[in-house]
This record gives structure tokens, C-alpha cells and sequence, in this order.
């Protein structure tokens, strides 16, 4: 059946869609036996026209017709490949018969069930996204379908949240202002953390400032085009509630064949879905050393470094680079005297810089200073060792040895912003704001998406009252990173500054919403409130 799938797909991808119906009436008799492999083939064909016509390299004569509630699998793609509305409806007959099939494949019990939270002010959008689900057999939880006259609204919302295995929470101006929306995906959250499973699934509708906790998460992205956002949501839930619909018949019952795919994910930079495999290997067998390991690495860069850390340390029983990993990830996260018992272990080490860097951070995570600068000394060539050693030498109030630390960073790697950075901070605090601004500017010049650099330069251009040439940095440093709370707080104390208040106070706000613990930005939000009301 390949090469009729694959004559079909070429059919498509050249725009003869009736030729490729007529082929599928072939292909109706066997659907009931082969539905997964039929929708896992026309999957990836829908994906190679998407990129392609996104790219020009295919384009009709006549303007195209996309039919989008027909949903993505099998005729969804052909759908939008068809030029005209009038091949839909000489079509009609085929495309009934062929939903009819699928759905009948898969019973009610058999399905994905996503909870879908959001804000009542998005309902047009969640009502089609909720039936493009349900076509595409996915059981959907909708309050609006769920809770009759005379229920417990509290009680059905708890039921709901409770037999999902996933939620679906929309991103909106309007959803982060609902308590509502914010509770319902956080009960989500915590069970995912306690259980170690993937189960809530962001959907971005508009831009906004997604919660911190979601940030690490890819999302489903429906801005712009809507069919792909739709296209991502189902491979997502399709995947997480029985991956073998997706991936193809493969030896499930082997912890290798998870960690390869899930290796594939983490390699497209869909670490959720990743993170989802390599568990369902360790479930298979705990002590499987590269199901730990990629799981170590997947923790790791979500920031998830407390389960990370209890990964590598099962992985770290059969291989020394997951104990100089699970070292590193503990030098991360603070712990240094468990650290510090790990990296005492190794053997043959005395020439090794790396090995002497780490011995460095952690010693200077342990506030002993002199043998910190003892170990960076002996990592002479790694131009980290400088720059912390001059971080070293700042809290030790000696700004000249720090002085002459970074500029040896700077000697050996002239693209190293963050020993810049260093020399910058150290001339403002000798008061030398000029020199100060022109390290940071050099920072800048090495790496212009360094939010760091932007921020620190702001700082410098503050303390010169230079206030809105500060904010304009501050700004540059935000659209590099929205979620730099220091950023905003000095953005709230400039616009203070000179009395641009609500300006100030919004900066404030979300400052604090982003976990800034700064007095000040606590009481100029009250005293504004006070003043002027809650805005």
C-alpha cells in the first residue's frame, strides 16, 4: 500500500486533487484496517505541501479554497489544496464516507480527553477549536457542553479536570486575568509534576506574557496560521495519549525504541513531548542508563534541575560523563557540598582545567574565596576562570585584582560579554560611570542580544541621569527577553524618576508578578493605588 499512499501524495502536491480522490474510493475498503497507517501517511504528506507552499514552491492558477472544520486528517489536507469550492461539493459523498470510517474506528473510551480552560470572552475561538477536536476524534471537556441547568458548576469543573489526562489551557489577554483559567491549568500543573507525565498543553491565540510556570513549554501557536496551530495541538495529544497512532507499528515493549524517539523530539526542540518517552522507557526498565540520561537532559533544560539532578545520579552509577554532568547540574543548582563529595571521586585530574574550573565554583559557592582563585588559577586557559576570578575578587573589595581579572578574560576570548559586563559593574562601583558605559556598549557590540548588557547599560545611564536613554535600553532588554524581572523593576524605578507614574506602576506590576521581592516596587504600587485607584 506505500506506493499507492505515495501516488496519492504526489497527486496532491501537484494540485490534481481529483485524481487523488479517485485513487482514495479505491483505498475505502481497506481503511478500516489500515486507518492509522492512512492518517500517519497523509500526516507527513500534509506537512511537506505546508512547508512547500509556504515557500512559494507551489502555487495555483486560481485562487485557493481551504475548508478548515474538516480538520487536518486525510481530506483536511486535501481540502486545502483544493482550488475551488465546487470540487468540495462534487466531492461531498467521498469525504462523508471516509469521516464516517475514521470515527467509527475509534470509540468514545478509546479517545484523548483534553479539558480545555479558558476565558469566557474567547468562546468563538474555543467553540471551533473544541469541534475541530471532537472531528478529529479527540473528546473534548467544554463547560459549555458539559454542565447543564441545576449543576454544581464547581463540582462538574472538579469531575472534568479530574478524568482528563490532558488540559489545553488558551493563552489570552483575557484568560490571564481569569482566576478561574489560572486555577484550573495550576491543578493541572502540579499533578504533571507529581507524576512526571506531560499534561498541560499551552495554545498561544494572541501575544501576550505567557505564565512563568508555561514558559518551558513549546506551545500550540494559532496567531497567524490557524490549521497549523491545530496541526501541532492534535500531533501533541495524539502522541501523548497513544503514541503508537502516531509513530507506527515498532516494538513497543522496548525501552530503546522509546529513548530513539524520544531523542528525535528533544533533537526538533519539543522537549514535553520528549521528556514523555524517555518516561515511558523508564517505565518499561528504571535503571536503563540512556532513558536517565536524556531524561537528566531534558530536566536540564526545561530547568527542572531537582529531577534532573535524581536522573543523572541513576545514570551516573554506569558513566563518568553523567557524574561530571550531575556535578555540573549540582553546581547549578547550589548544592556544593554534595558537589564538592562528587568531584573529590574523580581520578587523574591534576591537569584537567575543566576539572579545576568546577573545583573553583564550587569553592566559590562556598564563600572560600582563596581556594576558589587557587582553582581558577589552574584553569589558566578557559576565560570563564578569569572572569569568575574577578567575580571572586569583587567580593573581596578588590577591584583592581578584579579589574586586571576580566581584562585577561577579555584576552583570551574577546567575545566574552559577561567579563564586559564584570569590568563595567566594577568601574560603577568606583563611581567611573563613563568607563562603565563604554564596557557595556562593548558588550553590546560583541553579542547585541545580550539582554544582560542592555540592562546593565541602563543602569549606568540611570546613575549619569541620562533617564530616558535608560528606558530605552531597558526596552531592548525586555524585547530579548520579556520575562527579566530586574529589567522591569528598573524600568519602574526610571519611569519614577521622572514622574511618568502609571508607566512606573505598571513596570512595577510586573515585576512583581514575575516574583520581584523589592519593597519598593510593593509600596509605589500601593501608594498609587491608593491614590489613583486599581488600574
Amino acid at each position: 500500500m506505500s506506493s499507492r499512499y505515495k501516488s496519492i501524495s504526489d497527486d496532491i502536491l501537484q494540485g490534481r486533487v481529483k485524481d487523488a480522490l479517485k485513487k482514495m474510493e479505491t483505498l475505502l475498503p481497506e481503511l478500516s484496517e489500515y486507518n492509522k497507517r492512512v492518517v500517519n501517511s497523509f500526516q507527513k504528506v500534509y506537512n511537506v505541501y505546508n512547508e512547500q507552499f509556504n515557500r512559494g514552491l507551489i502555487s495555483f492558477d486560481e485562487k485557493q479554497y481551504t475548508v478548515s472544520d474538516i480538520g487536518i486528517r486525510i481530506l483536511g489536507f486535501i481540502n486545502k489544496l483544493e482550488s475551488r469550492k465546487k470540487k468540495l461539493e462534487e466531492n461531498t459523498n467521498i469525504r462523508d464516507i471516509i469521516e464516517q470510517k475514521l470515527i467509527s474506528e475509534t470509540t468514545s473510551a478509546e479517545r484523548p480527553s483534553v479539558y480545555i480552560s479558558y476565558s469566557s470572552k474567547d468562546y468563538d475561538f474555543v467553540l471551533r477549536l473544541a469541534k475541530d477536536l471532537v472531528e478529529n476524534n479527540v473528546n473534548c471537556w467544554l463547560d459549555q457542553w458539559e454542565i447543564k441547568v441545576g449543576d454544581s458548576i464547581p463540582e462538574k469543573i472538579e469531575q472534568g479536570l479530574g478524568n482528563a489526562k490532558l488540559l489545553a489551557v488558551v493563552i489570552s489577554l483575557n484568560s490571564l486575568k481569569s482566576k478561574w483559567v489560572e486555577k484550573e491549568w495550576k491543578t493541572k500543573y502540579w499533578d504533571e509534576v507529581n507524576e512526571g507525565k506531560v499534561m498541560v498543553l499551552p495554545v498561544l491565540i494572541e501575544e501576550c506574557i505567557i505564565p512563568k510556570l508555561l514558559q518551558t513549554k513549546k506551545y500550540a501557536d494559532f496567531r497567524s496560521i490557524y490549521v497549523q496551530g491545530l496541526n501541532d495541538l492534535i500531533s501533541a495529544i495524539g502522541l501523548l495519549s497513544d503514541a503508537s497512532f502516531y509513530i507506527g507499528a515498532e516494538d513497543y515493549s522496548s525501552p530503546d525504541y522509546w529513548v530513539e524517539r524520544g531523542v528525535e523530539y528533544y533533537n526538533q526542540g519539543q522537549i514535553d513531548l520528549s521528556l514523555h518517552l524517555f518516561n515511558r522507557a523508564i517505565n518499561l526498565e528504571p535503571t536503563h542508563y540512556r532513558a536517565n540520561y536524556n531524561l537528566g537532559l531534558a530536566y536540564t533544560r526545561l530547568g527542572r534541575l531537582d529531577e534532573a539532578i535524581v536522573r543523572m545520579a541513576k545514570a551516573s552509577n554506569t558513566d563518568a560523563d553523567s557524574r561530571r554532568l550531575l556535578t555540573k547540574l549540582l553546581i547549578e543548582t547550589k548544592e556544593f557540598t554534595e558537589s564538592l563529595r562528587y568531584m573529590e571521586s574523580f581520578q587523574g585530574t591534576e591537569g584537567d582545567e575543566d576539572f579545576h574550573y568546577d573545583m573553583g565554583l564550587i569553592f566559590m559557592g562556598l564563600k572560600d574565596y582563596e581556594r576558589a582563585i587557587s582553582e581558577f588559577k589552574r584553569a589558566p586557559n578557559i576565560s570563564s576562570s578569569w572572569h569568575n576570578m574577578g567575580n571572586v575578587f569583587a567580593r573581596m573589595l578588590n577591584e583592581e585584582k578584579a579589574n586586571e581579572a576580566f581584562e585577561k578574560s577579555i584576552s583570551i576570548n574577546p567575545s566574552q560579554t559577561q567579563a564586559y559586563n564584570g569590568k563595567g559593574n566594577s568601574f560603577i562601583r568606583r563611581g567611573m560611570l563613563l568607563e562603565a558605559i563604554e564596557q557595556f556598549e562593548f558588550a553590546i557590540e560583541v553579542d547585541s542580544d545580550d539582554p544582560i548588557s542592555y540592562s546593565n547599560l541602563a543602569v549606568a545611564l540611570y546613575q549619569n541621569f541620562r533617564i530616558q536613554d535608560s528606558i530605552n535600553a531597558l526596552d531592548i532588554a525586555l524585547s530579548l527577553k520579556p520575562d527579566y524581572e530586574e529589567a522591569w523593576f528598573n524600568k519602574g524605578v526610571a519611569h519614577e524618576a521622572i514622574n511618568e507614574k502609571m508607566k512606573a506602576y505598571n513596570a512595577y506590576q510586573i515585576a512583581i508578578r514575575l516574583g520581584s521581592k523589592n519593597k519598593r516596587a510593593s509600596f509605589f504600587c500601593a501608594k498609587y493605588e491608593e491614590e489613583f485607584g486599581d488600574r
